[in-house]
């Protein structure tokens, strides 16, 4: 076992030094289905959701959706694991540590329903990857982190 002084953890002998390996066949689908489905999503919400819907009743629908599914996740636990998520939780810290994030994400997701509606795929694609560029941007200004060489050539791309 090897130790990585970083976080003070024993790591397997065969990952003590970075490996390059070429990407599976499986990994290499599963980015192209990515693609093709970040690019269809534009098209699909325009077709799917008429002008008139009320976009806050999309959004909520879809976070109740994604809470019901976390909530199956969670029932599919063993009990002890079950009990220490739950043991540990409490509202107060929910709300400290994720109501301004959550509010924002629905915002997000609201402002995304009318790019839906409103843009052609290309045009929103284009501005929604923008929140990359925008983060990297703030990060250096607020918080002073530097970006790498390489981390600057792919914003740049």
């Amino acid at each position: 076992m090897a130790h990585s002084p970083a976080h003070g953890a024993r790591l397997p002998a065969a990952h003590s030094q970075p490996t390059t390996r070429e990407p599976s066949r499986k990994g290499a689908l599963f980015l192209c289905l990515l693609g093709v489905q970040f690019g269809l999503q534009p098209l699909v919400a325009r077709k799917c959701t008429a002008l008139e819907t009320i976009k806050s009743v999309v959004v909520l629908s879809t976070d109740g959706v994604k809470v019901v599914l976390a909530l199956v996740m969670l029932a599919f636990e063993d009990r002890a694991t079950r009990a220490a998520i739950l043991g540990a939780w409490t509202l107060a810290d929910s709300l400290t540590y994720a109501a301004v994030p959550a509010a924002l994400y629905a915002l997000q997701n609201w402002l995304c329903q009318l790019g839906y509606q409103q843009l052609d795929s290309l045009t929103y694609n284009l501005l929604n990857q923008t929140k990359t560029l925008s983060a990297a941007l703030n990060l250096y200004l607020f918080l002073g982190r530097r970006q790498s060489a390489t981390q600057v050539f792919a914003l740049g791309l």
